[in-house]
């Protein structure tokens, strides 16, 4: 129990591994993004822009507040860990990922404007070889502060800047440490805190497509983040498309993504990793801009992502999930990781 407990502090300070796996690079991702194969850049009009396309919040209409905002993710092994038995939970996990991202957030956004301060942290943690049982772990808690403006006329531009500090460390051990108090003890106490400057810049271009009523392009340079031994984002170009129409009397999306044009964050992974495909169905809008229930679908990369609202009419509760995967493959082709994402947010 002790050890499920040291294990359960790694988590809650958060362990990411972009150097694990090659992972595409990120600050936060959107539960909403993720449902439908994270292709947002040319969809999110409110604080999620911030991270993805700020541009986007020059097509808002309405303005939400969320005065609390909780979200979780888990990999299928991170949630067998939990709740099952420790020893078989590690002795199986050559191949596979112990992921996990928590994160608790105060946003406003509208037209034009928003801003974003969260606290979280991200659990990431591999082992490739299962004779030789060394697992590579970057492990990081982080806070920051976000605000971004958008404006333009015929091109929407938009502009996001913050700050964000991480505390974390990196390093490869042995399985079988893990299960080591001590060991767990002496990583929490050797950690290292810098912080870095957020810079996004975005643009939309208004397409006529008549099977839309709206349409845009999609372009975002996302500026580089060195967190030291917590990590590093590289600078990375990403393209975009995104419909929305009416379609069976619905509200409906068609977006296509395709990201990191610069293979700076994702060098190794094929080309059609970096292509983000998505659909979103949405019925009865409120008043806080979200529909009280709509459904998703894509392909994140070549694996499908699944996901659903629930925005209940007189209620300021938003819940938001999302079933979706990540290539994690490195030493032995394409490897497939499941995980699992929910949002739940109090908004006005």
């Amino acid at each position: 129990m002790k050890n499920k407990l040291g294990l359960c502090l790694l988590f809650a300070l958060g362990w990411v591994g972009q150097s694990l796996a090659l992972e595409p690079g990120h600050l936060r991702y959107s539960v909403r993004a993720l449902g439908m194969g994270n292709a947002y850049l040319g969809v999110g009009t409110d604080s999620t822009a911030l991270y993805y396309n700020p541009a986007g919040l020059g097509l808002a209409k309405v303005w939400n507040f969320q005065v609390l905002n909780l979200e979780a993710t888990g990999s299928d092994k991170l949630l067998e860990l939990a709740g099952g038995d420790l020893n078989s939970a590690l002795s199986n996990l050559a191949g596979h990922k112990v992921y996990g991202d928590v994160v608790v957030e105060a946003s406003a956004g509208g037209p034009g404007f928003a801003v974003s301060t969260f606290n979280g942290g991200l659990l990431d943690l591999k082992v490739d070889n299962p004779v030789v049982p060394y697992a590579q772990f970057l492990a990081y808690t982080q806070r920051g502060t976000v605000l971004g403006f958008a404006g333009g006329t015929d091109w929407n531009w938009g502009l996001s800047l913050g700050q964000v500090t991480r505390e974390g460390t990196s390093g490869s051990a042995h399985i079988m440490n893990l299960m080591d108090q001590a060991y767990i003890d002496g990583v929490t106490q050797n950690l290292e805190t810098k912080t870095a400057t957020l810079a996004n810049f975005g643009l939309l271009r208004p397409l006529k497509l008549g099977m839309f009523d709206e349409a845009h392009l999609a372009a975002v340079w996302r500026g580089g983040m060195d967190f030291g031994l917590a990590g590093q984002l590289k600078p990375q170009l990403d393209l975009g498309f995104a419909g929305k129409g009416v379609l069976v009397g619905m509200d409906w999306i068609l977006a296509a993504d395709w990201v990191d044009l610069n293979r700076a964050n994702n060098p190794e992974g094929s080309y059609l990793s970096h292509l983000n495909l998505g659909t979103e169905l949405g019925a009865w809008s409120q008043p806080n801009g979200t529909p009280a229930l709509a459904l998703r679908a894509g392909f994140k990369g070549p694996y499908p992502c699944v996901g659903w609202t629930l925005n209940p009419p007189y209620l300021p509760l938003t819940l938001v999930y999302a079933s979706w995967s990540e290539e994690i493959g490195t030493e032995a082709g394409d490897v497939q990781d499941s995980r699992k994402s929910l949002d739940l947010s109090i908004n006005f």
